[in-house]
C-alpha cells in the first residue's frame, strides 16, 4: 500500500503550483494515513494539523533526523521512512516553486 500511496503523493506534489496547493497535498497525505498507523509511532512523530508550509518544512527536518538515528523496525520504521520521504519531497517542492518565482 505504502508504494501506492507514494506515487499517488508524489504525483500531487509534481502537480502542486503553489504553496497552498503543496499545503492541501500534505493534509491529504496525512488524511490518508490510518490511525492505527500513526498510533504506532511516538507522539512526537505525530504531525496534528498542518497550518504553513514552515511547518512542512520543520517536519521534513524532524523527521528525517529521526528516521536516519531511529530504532524502528517492521511497519513502524516503513511510515517513518515514508512521512520523512513524503515531507522533504514536500519541502523540495516548496524551494522550487519559490526559486521560480524569484527568477
Amino acid at each position: 500500500m505504502a508504494l501506492v500511496r507514494k506515487s499517488i503523493w508524489q504525483a500531487d506534489l509534481e502537480a502542486a503550483a503553489s504553496d497552498n496547493e503543496v499545503l492541501k497535498v500534505a493534509r491529504g497525505y496525512l488524511e490518508g494515513i490510518t490511525p492505527p498507523e500513526m498510533g504506532s509511532l511516538p507522539e512526537r512523530l505525530v504531525p496534528v494539523s498542518l497550518q504553513t508550509c514552515a511547518q512542512i518544512a520543520d517536519w521534513a527536518l524532524k523527521l528525517v533526523r529521526e528516521n536516519l538515528h531511529s530504532t524502528f523496525s517492521g511497519e513502524e520504521a516503513a511510515l517513518l521512512h515514508d512521512m520523512s520521504e513524503f515531507f522533504a519531497a514536500a519541502s523540495s517542492r516548496l524551494a522550487s516553486l519559490h526559486a521560480r518565482d524569484r527568477r
